[in-house]
């Protein structure tokens, strides 16, 4: 659920005891407390084999048979199945360049955390298995706040059936919360970025572009704070949803021929795919999907909301290629997972690149984010 506003934002970060009052071994024990009262039960597991639209119940969180020790010894102990590969992956939230306290509740930090690296996994095809956590704790931040972040990230990973396997606290003088995140695809069946082909036809969940409306919503303007933000645009930025289901469904329907999550913008993350798979892409710009709330954010400050919708956005949505024959069972989706899925563009012969088709011209797309050169 998402904060109601910014006094019960303040209130989550500010209530408690400082986690400094404790040592490093008594704060362990609470993490591991904390991640367990976190996790949902079995029955509550959505991850699982998907085919033809139908998803079927996890085997529990954390498919606890492949996490052999976990908390408690010197490194976390998988056990891969037969017939698997492993997908590893890591990312994370740094105070102050990925998020500001401000923005959101602890635990909804601790979701997103989360999110942000199950997208990783859900852009290979692949099953989340366990996770490794580093935290950077300031001295100062409350022990409530501590446990509302373990929380949020526990639940989030248990409801695609992972479990936080082990990982390392130090202090630190902002909130950093580092994600190593495991997980299992069929041998040989991982989704790439290198497969497209010309003439593969080029699709994306959701809506793009939202999470680069908040940001653009929560700039405070000189002299006073800035305007409450419109809930699906606060909802894309703060509680993004990993589609883990969706990459399952194109693994076990041999569906897509590559895929790449979109975090760091339609156009920027669709020029990696191309530069993967030695082809251009041409995309439409009368069929990408514009959010009604980004088209409305973009009249209030008089920008063009393709702007938003192909420039850097870390929306967590899916990128994917499917072959024309198969297009109809990618926009099959919907009715499947709930998730809006559109048809925006083609695989073309000739140059990496990423062109829009707009006013019956060709145009560059702007670059992604670049984490070293934030202004590209």
């Amino acid at each position: 659920m998402l904060a109601s506003g910014a006094a019960a934002i303040e209130r989550a970060w500010r209530a408690g005891a400082p986690a400094g009052g404790v040592g490093e071994f008594d704060l362990i024990a609470r993490l591991d407390r904390w991640s367990r009262a976190g996790q949902v039960r079995a029955g509550q597991v959505r991850a699982g084999h998907v085919r033809a639209g139908r998803v079927s119940a996890g085997r529990g969180p954390g498919r606890r048979g492949e996490v052999v020790a976990g908390i408690g010894d010197d490194a976390a102990l998988l056990r891969a199945p037969a017939g698997w590969d492993l997908v590893l992956t890591c990312d994370a939230q740094i105070e102050g360049q990925h998020f500001e306290r401000r923005w959101l509740t602890p635990r909804e930090l601790g979701a997103r955390a989360a999110e942000v690296n199950l997208s990783d996994l859900a852009a290979m095809g692949a099953l989340p298995v366990a996770a490794l956590v580093s935290l950077g704790v300031p001295p100062d931040l409350p022990l409530p706040a501590l446990r509302g972040i373990y929380r949020g990230l526990a639940r989030a990973l248990a409801a695609q059936g992972a479990v936080i396997a082990g990982g390392n606290v130090s202090a630190a003088e902002q909130l950093i919360l580092d994600l190593t995140l495991a997980g299992r695809v069929e041998r040989g069946r991982a989704l790439r970025r290198s497969g497209a082909r010309p003439g593969d036809l080029v699709c994306v969940t959701g809506h793009p572009g939202r999470a680069a409306a908040a940001l653009a919503g929560l700039e405070r303007p000189a002299g006073g704070p800035a305007a409450p933000l419109p809930p699906a645009l606060r909802a894309a930025l703060v509680a993004p949803r990993a589609r883990v289901a969706v990459g399952r469904f194109l693994v076990e329907n041999r569906l897509a021929t590559a895929a790449v999550d979109q975090s760091d913008g339609l156009g920027g993350d669709l020029a990696r795919l191309c530069e993967a798979s030695g082809a251009g892409i041409v995309i439409d710009a009368a069929a990408l999907p514009v959010h009604r709330s980004v088209r409305a954010a973009a009249r209030r400050r008089g920008v063009d909301p393709l702007a938003w919708v192909t420039g850097p956005s870390d929306d967590y949505e899916l990128l994917f290629t499917v072959p024309r024959r198969k297009i109809d069972l990618a926009l099959a989706l919907p009715p499947a997972f709930g998730v809006p899925v559109a048809l925006v563009g083609v695989v073309v012969a000739g140059r990496p690149r990423v062109r829009i088709w707009r006013d019956g011209a060709l145009a560059p797309v702007a670059a992604g984010w670049d984490h070293l050169r934030p202004g590209r």
